[in-house]
């Protein structure tokens, strides 16, 4: 017999003979996991309850035969490899006539014939699978890839609807900022006229109590009430004029065109603020998302729509592991040419079989059907810009951490 490597199959082995069975198994076992059974309706029922690469089986046997066990084992599964033996020499002919397609048809002795053919077949048989894997592969990559493009198309069009609205909302905006800027003032002398008229109406002589009363209600009224019901009307109003600004400032820069091959300078602190505003809002009420810079000079090497892109990735991706409810810590640093910023999460964290793909275009974990492209092009993003973006081995149970880096400007 010829020596071979030990592989990691299984086989099944059938014969009524318990010899011939015995044999099978002593030859095979040297670099096979065989298991054996002693008639094919045992064999039937190992078979539904186990895995096996290939199985060899005797041609007569009491009840089901091994043609039979053949048919129905192809009707189970195609891949597995089957290999009739027989011993009767007057009814090979007939008994080969019956066989399904695919089955190998040995005469007993079969001597090194069967060692040899049940190798090459498990070989072929790898082969095939690796190509089917491949395959498979090929097209998950391809349909990720459409819907990607797909994607991308709708988002690009969104960014320019969102830009051409974010124009559109500057001049409204404008006249609401003025308008409430002048009702403030005006409102202000208002106030200020009826609490002189209240305090004069007081001070005139009247002998009628109850006008001295309702004058008396009506200058507490102004004073406690009025006047502190529209300063809390006014603060709210102001803020959320200031907050629509911000807003669109930030889809501004953030739907800015890239302009190739040309070098920028910009605030990376202002385009952590613009991502943390556009993104964090939705969250406000069950992600905490904390800021620490502890870089006075925040001047670095980028775009600022990209440099916004990069962080929003990194905020989204983290606020989408913890299912939107937990912590982010976003830390500013200098280090030494390179300004680092590290985005970190309190969700389950990244399984370390995962982490070496993490930044490989299509790949994603996401249940809907995300495009896989984040990570990937702020990755690219940061090296077009002297930097790098890298996902961060902690000792922490929980969490990810990825670190930015870019070339400071100063």
């Amino acid at each position: 017999m010829t020596t071979q490597p030990t592989y990691h199959h299984n086989i099944l082995v059938v014969d009524d003979d318990p010899e011939v069975l015995d044999s099978l198994v002593d030859e095979l076992s040297a670099n096979y996991d065989v298991m054996k059974a002693k008639t094919a309706e045992q064999a039937w029922d190992v078979l539904t309850k186990n895995r096996f690469d290939a199985i060899i089986s005797d041609v007569r046997m009491p009840g089901m035969d091994g043609v039979e066990l053949m048919r129905k084992i192809k009707s189970m599964d195609q891949d597995i490899i089957r290999i009739l033996l027989t011993g009767y020499t007057d009814d090979t002919a007939n008994e080969a006539a019956q066989l399904p397609n695919g089955v190998y048809k040995l005469n007993k002795p079969w001597g090194d014939e069967l060692e040899i053919i049940l190798r090459r077949a498990l070989e072929h048989q790898g082969y095939t699978r690796d190509v089917k894997k491949r395959i498979d592969y090929e097209k998950l990559t391809k349909d990720r890839a459409e819907m990607a493009v797909y994607k991308l198309d709708k988002m690009a069009s969104l960014g320019m609807l969102a830009s051409g609205i974010a124009h559109e909302m500057r001049t409204p905006l404008a006249y609401l900022q003025a308008n409430f800027s002048w009702l403030k003032d005006e409102t202000d002398k208002i106030n200020s006229l009826m609490l002189k008229m209240s305090h004069t109406l007081l001070n005139t002589e009247t002998k009628n109590p109850q006008i001295q009363d309702f004058l008396a209600e009506w200058s507490n009224r102004v004073k406690d009430n009025i006047l502190s019901e529209f300063e809390n009307v006014y603060k709210d109003c102001d803020e959320g004029i200031k907050r629509l600004d911000d807003i669109l400032k930030g889809i501004g820069a953030y739907a800015a065109p890239t302009k190739k091959g040309k070098t920028e300078q910009t605030n990376i602190s202002q385009c952590i603020d613009q991502a943390i505003k556009l993104v964090g809002y939705k969250y406000k009420h069950t992600v905490n998302i904390f800021l620490k810079n502890n870089s006075k000079n925040n001047g670095v090497f980028g775009q600022e729509g990209e440099l916004c892109q990069i962080i929003i990735n990194l905020v989204t991706n983290a606020i989408q592991a913890m299912n939107g409810k937990g912590e982010v810590n976003i830390t500013v640093d200098r280090e030494d040419n390179f300004m680092a910023v590290t985005v970190s999460d309190s969700g389950p964290g990244i399984a370390k079989e995962i982490v070496p793909r993490l930044f490989e275009t299509f790949f994603t974990t996401k249940q809907d059907f995300s495009n896989g492209l984040g990570l990937p092009i702020s990755k690219e993003i940061a090296k077009r810009n002297g930097g790098d973006l890298t996902y961060q081995e902690t000792n922490n149970a929980k969490g990810a951490t990825f670190k930015l880096t870019l070339r400071c400007a100063d």
